[in-house]
């Protein structure tokens, strides 16, 4: 009965614009009445999997409800859900795995035009905390460089920084935080040499013994900057021993992670881990 009526719609609609479009996010938002997440993903997988074979089902369609600030995609929704089958069935049938765009035009002024994006899959599923989400959208080719998201205290951030950043790490745990931050890593996640850490650290230099100079840290990033490996790991380590915080942060807002994130210099990422 579903597939006639999506059929006899999909006659007068185009490109699956309209209530069509709207079934997949029906599907999953019902479903959270459902009695565990196992049996919710479960039977929105199946659902979503038979909703992909009618004509008319755009599964990279945007959502309107007027009620809902953020605009998903049913994948990006799927995420906010922790739904992997029913992400995995999207991803299957041609749901785009990085965040979509959505142009209006503007009616008082007809040449400009209104964008809007869907929130990016990646972003839902680390917020999620979700291993296997990330992990899955990583295969299918989501971008962990995807512009900005504004995330914690209403700051920019890369999903790189967000992983690294303490507010995360403190409701997820340092442990899960790094796996997540090598995944991200693996596929050419970068710090972004333009944004500094969310939240500050003490900077090297400004809460060292009186002994200190302010060149705290400084042979350090001079090792990383004439792409001395070795030498850098060496001189972290002399640091270290003398009771150095290597997670501080530089006069211009870079630590020693986001540094090696530019310089790409993967095995000192690892070390500081």
């Amino acid at each position: 009965m579903i597939g006639v009526l999506v059929d006899r719609e999909a006659d007068s609609l185009e490109r699956g614009e309209g209530c069509v479009s709207d079934l997949p996010f029906l599907v999953l938002r019902s479903a959270q009445s459902s009695t565990s997440e196992l049996s919710r993903d479960s039977h929105c997988a199946a659902a979503l999997s038979h909703l992909a074979r009618l004509r008319g089902i755009n599964l990279n369609a945007t959502s309107t409800n007027r009620h809902i600030q953020t605009t998903h995609t049913p994948l990006s929704l799927a995420c906010s859900y922790g739904m992997v089958k029913s992400a995995k069935v999207l991803l299957q049938n041609g749901a785009v795995a990085n965040k979509v765009k959505k142009s209006r035009g503007v009616t008082r002024q007809p040449q400009s035009v209104w964008t809007s994006y869907s929130m990016p899959p990646l972003f839902e599923a680390l917020r999620r905390q979700s291993e296997p989400l990330v992990t899955l959208l990583l295969e299918w080719g989501a971008d962990p460089n995807e512009d900005l998201v504004v995330v914690y205290r209403g700051r920019a951030c890369t999903l790189l920084q967000m992983v690294l950043d303490l507010p995360f790490r403190s409701v997820c745990g340092d442990a899960t935080a790094i796996n997540f931050a090598k995944l991200l890593v693996g596929k050419g996640a970068v710090f972004g040499a333009d944004i500094a850490p969310l939240v500050p650290q003490p900077v090297f230099g400004s809460q060292t013994t009186a002994n200190r100079e302010d060149g705290f840290m400084k042979e350090v990033r001079s090792q990383l900057s004439r792409g001395q490996l070795d030498g850098a790991i060496t001189e972290l380590k002399k640091e270290m021993s003398n009771g150095s915080d290597v997670n501080g942060t530089f006069q211009d807002g870079h630590s020693l992670v986001s540094l090696s994130c530019v310089f790409g210099f993967g095995n000192f990422f690892d070390f500081l881990l």
